[in-house]
């Protein structure tokens, strides 16, 4: 499934499914990445639906499930949650005391994309094991 020069893929959804599953670490990698550009994960939703249909183990389709639980929680909104938590608690704004329980809505967006991430090298280590026929130790 991963891009190689030796071989070709089949059809165009292929090669669709296995750039898109680069995606987040592109958003990832930058040091210049905010909250808002992860809504360019949402890409990610059309490939995983093609690859679920498509899967051939029962752990390909537990990553890819994994995979879209990461994807709804990069979609959190951060924002919305902090201003709930300044009102209803009298927490102070994440700007001013980075330590303020209000900051902890900002880390949930990364957290799925860690999860995204780490479910994309599981899925494609999954494939790669399928193709090689590598045994599986149980």
């Amino acid at each position: 499934f991963a891009l190689d020069l030796k071989t070709k893929p089949r059809d165009g959804k292929t090669a669709l499914a296995a750039f898109a599953l680069y995606v987040p670490f592109m958003l990832a990698v930058p040091q210049l990445a905010y909250h808002y550009e992860l809504v360019c994960v949402l890409i990610m939703l059309p490939v995983v639906s093609y690859l679920w249909a498509n899967a051939t183990s029962r752990g390909e389709k537990t990553a890819l499930s994994i995979m879209t639980v990461g994807l709804i929680l990069t979609q959190f909104h951060a924002y919305a949650v902090e201003q709930l938590i300044i009102k209803t608690q009298g927490a102070g704004r994440c700007h001013d005391w980075p330590r303020s329980a209000a900051c902890f809505p900002h880390w949930i967006p990364g957290f799925g994309l860690a999860i995204v991430m780490t479910c994309c090298i599981a899925y494609k280590a999954l494939r790669w094991r399928a193709k090689t026929g590598m045994m599986r130790f149980t």
